[in-house]
């Protein structure tokens, strides 16, 4: 799913009255995290110099290496396949549903493989549903991820949203989904703190070249974006590995 809004599902509208994507998350975090002030509008058009190094570190850097802000599945140790990923991405659902059962059976499960989930947020919503996701202890945290997507009808909007609403949406509707109250929820999702983390990590993706959900970084550092069938997934990620 592109950046550009390339294969986006007509029938889960952008929040209402923003244009792109970037924008989109610059106005919706311009106004719930003003701590930010203008470094992330700053950041969306790349004219800050302190984001600009942030982005070129990134770039120039490892993205199989790990950082705390992953979710991570699998051996310490073993090949790495990252996974940049949106809670409202219709083709990261379809392979979190389809695909990734096959590869934890063959390859997680028995310690070839560590994977590691990277959020790449593509509106508010899946923002927010990422910073609620934090407010579960760690070990809850990827199987929270799994059922947001397998219910993903529960809880992606099917019609425009008021930015005010965004927040008391997820906690109401993806906050059970997730094994929380919506009490819970919607003072997860008031954590400034994580919103402006993964905020801040998607830029630096961005900056390394990832535009679009799903990107996959294969263990030898290839990347792809889309879907395969599963056994061809497999044997991609197995030619992959050193």
């Amino acid at each position: 799913m592109s950046v550009s809004r390339k294969h986006h599902r007509t029938d889960r509208p952008p929040v209402k009255g923003l244009g792109g994507i970037d924008r989109r998350i610059a106005l919706w975090l311009g106004g719930s995290a003003l701590v930010l002030g203008g470094i992330f509008g700053a950041a969306v058009w790349g004219r800050s110099p302190t984001v600009s190094r942030l982005v070129q570190g990134t770039a120039e850097g490892d993205l199989l290496a790990e950082t705390d802000a992953d979710l991570a599945v699998g051996q310490l140790g073993a090949p790495v396949l990252v996974e940049y990923a949106s809670l409202t991405c219709p083709a990261c659902a379809a392979f979190a549903v389809q695909i990734w059962p096959e590869i934890e059976q063959r390859l997680v499960r028995p310690g070839r493989l560590r994977f590691l989930y990277r959020d790449f947020p593509l509106d508010p919503v899946a923002l927010m549903a990422s910073v609620m996701v934090r407010a579960l202890p760690a070990e809850r945290r990827f199987e929270a991820i799994k059922a947001l997507y397998a219910q993903s009808d529960a809880w992606v909007p099917t019609r425009a949203l008021q930015p005010a609403e965004v927040r008391r949406w997820v906690a109401d509707r993806a906050g059970p989904v997730a094994g929380l109250s919506p009490g819970d929820a919607f003072r997860a999702v008031s954590d400034g703190g994580w919103e402006r983390r993964i905020a801040g990590l998607r830029l630096e993706a961005q900056g390394a070249g990832i535009d679009r959900t799903p990107t996959f970084v294969l263990p030898n550092r290839e990347r792809f974006a889309g879907l395969r069938a599963p056994a061809e997934f497999v044997v991609m990620v197995e030619r992959a590995r050193p």
